[in-house]
C-alpha cells in the first residue's frame, strides 16, 4: 500500500463512524478474583504446568485511562473507529530446574510489557453486538525480577472478532502472527556457549516471525459475580527460533478460567463496549 493510499484509508476510518453495542457500567469496581491457568512453561515447551492466583480485581473505565480485561491502558486517540491506546501485558516466570529443557540455565523472569496500540473497528453488525477489530499492539519487554533490564519488543498485529449477548455474555476471538527483535527471542529461546551441553547445543536467534496465535475467551456479568474463561493456542512452525533446542513443541495449547466478586462499586456509570 502507498503512503497515499494509506493517508486515505486512515482519514476514510478516522471520517466515519460505527454503530457498536454499549453498555451502562460502574465507573469503578473493586473486589477478589481468582484465576486458573494451565498452560505450557513457555511457547514451545512441552511441559504443561498448572497455576493458581488470589487477585485484586480492580476495574477503572475513565475517559481516558482504564484498567479493565483488555488490560491497562490510556487513550491517546479515539474516534468512533479508531483508538491509539498506551497498554501493558505479563508473561509468567519460568523456573528452569522443574524443566528439562532449560536444566541448569537461568531461570526466566516475570516478564511486563508496555507500549502503543492502534485498535481499528472495521466493521459492526447485528445491530452493534458483533464487531470485527484490526489490533496493532507494539510493546517493549522488560524483566522484573533483573532491575527492569529491557530484553526487546514484540508486535502481534491480529483480528478480533467480539459477539456481546443481552445476557451479559461476551464472547471474542482473535488470531494474527506475532513478530519480535532478536534480544527478545534470545530471552527465551536463547542458549549461550556456557549452558549448552551434548543434547542442547549453543542457540543465538535473530528477529523476525514468531509463530501464529489464536484465542477465544468469555466473560459473564452477572449480579455482584463476573466469571471469566479462555483457550489458545500457539503455532511454532516457520518460527526464527525454530531449531531452538529449547522448542519441544511446535504447537501448543493453554486455558485459563476464574471468578470475580465485587465488594465496592461506583455508583456513577459510563457507556462502554466492553
Amino acid at each position: 500500500m502507498t503512503i497515499r493510499a494509506l493517508a486515505l484509508f486512515l482519514f476514510a476510518l478516522l471520517g466515519s463512524t460505527v454503530a457498536r453495542a454499549q453498555v451502562e457500567l460502574p465507573r469503578w469496581e473493586f473486589g477478589l478474583s481468582t484465576v486458573g491457568l494451565y498452560t505450557p512453561d513457555y511457547r514451545g515447551a512441552d511441559e504443561m504446568r498448572a497455576r493458581a492466583f488470589l487477585v485484586p480485581y480492580v476495574v477503572y473505565r475513565g475517559e481516558y485511562l482504564r484498567a479493565d480485561r483488555d488490560g491497562v491502558r490510556a487513550d491517546l486517540l479515539r474516534t468512533e473507529r479508531v483508538r491509539l491506546t498506551f497498554s501493558g501485558g505479563l508473561g509468567l516466570p519460568v523456573d528452569s530446574d522443574d524443566n528439562e529443557a532449560r536444566r541448569g540455565m537461568p531461570d526466566v523472569d516475570w516478564v511486563v510489557e508496555l507500549g502503543p496500540a492502534l485498535n481499528v473497528n472495521l466493521a459492526a453488525w447485528n445491530d452493534g453486538l458483533t464487531s470485527l477489530d484490526l489490533r496493532l499492539p507494539v510493546r517493549a519487554a522488560f524483566a522484573l525480577d533483573s532491575g527492569f533490564e529491557y530484553i526487546g519488543a514484540i508486535a502481534s498485529p491480529n483480528l478480533r472478532v467480539t459477539q456481546r449477548t443481552q445476557h451479559g455474555v461476551t464472547y471474542r476471538v482473535s488470531t494474527g502472527p506475532t513478530f519480535a527483535t532478536a534480544d527478545y527471542h534470545r530471552f527465551y529461546y536463547g542458549v549461550a556457549p556456557e549452558f549448552a551441553t551434548a543434547t542442547r547445543p549453543a542457540f543465538r536467534p535473530g528477529a523476525g516471525y514468531s509463530g501464529w496465535d489464536f484465542g477465544v475467551n468469555a466473560v459473564r456479568f452477572t449480579g455482584n459475580w463476573r466469571l471469566f474463561a479462555f483457550a489458545g493456542a500457539d503455532i511454532l512452525n516457520g518460527a526464527t527460533f525454530e531449531d531452538s533446542p529449547l522448542i519441544r513443541k511446535t504447537a501448543n495449547w493453554s486455558v485459563g478460567f476464574g471468578a470475580a466478586y465485587v465488594f465496592l462499586r461506583s455508583s456513577v456509570t459510563v457507556r462502554t463496549d466492553e
